[in-house]
């Protein structure tokens, strides 16, 4: 029988699987939080050359977290009731990355968001200006012989 507190012997090989896989969830979610800050930095500096290279990647890392919530579930059903402080570390730390991905991907897209308006706004100043350019000019005219008769093309 086991000390209040502590695992009694059944429950310590579903506890070192559920740490084994939070451990793994912790650094899938480092690997995801790094390459979040790569990808913020590039809307920064409106690299966006770089962005499907890092979104890919990104997406690579959440299909393989994906993959693993289910073991994760399970693993967790397993060790249910015990109060491992390492699982508890290890969960509050995975919820703290999560935020914060989550924050930055909220921060990033909003960016997104304010530099496509301005894109649509610049490109809405040039088609003003050309359609004020074409009105001041006035039609083009040109002349085709055809038939041996002088024609006026308007464009």
């Amino acid at each position: 029988m086991s000390m209040p507190g502590e695992p009694d012997r059944g429950e310590e090989p579903a506890i070192g699987r559920i740490i084994g896989r939070l451990e793994a969830r912790v650094a899938l979610l480092n690997e995801l939080e790094a390459l979040t800050r790569r990808r913020g930095d590039a809307i920064a500096k409106e690299r966006f050359d770089a962005l499907g290279r890092l979104d890919d990647a990104r997406d690579g890392v959440v299909r393989r977290l994906v993959a693993t919530s289910d073991d994760l579930e399970a693993a967790a059903r397993e060790a249910a009731g015990s109060a491992s402080p390492e699982a508890i570390r290890l969960v509050g730390e995975a919820t703290e990355l999560l935020r914060r991905i989550e924050e930055a991907d909220r921060r990033d897209e909003d960016i997104l968001r304010k530099n496509s308006q301005r894109h649509r706004e610049e490109i809405e100043r040039v088609s003003i200006a050309d359609r004020a350019t074409r009105a001041y000019h006035g039609p083009k005219t040109t002349s085709a012989m055809s038939s041996g008769h002088r024609t006026e093309h308007t464009a």
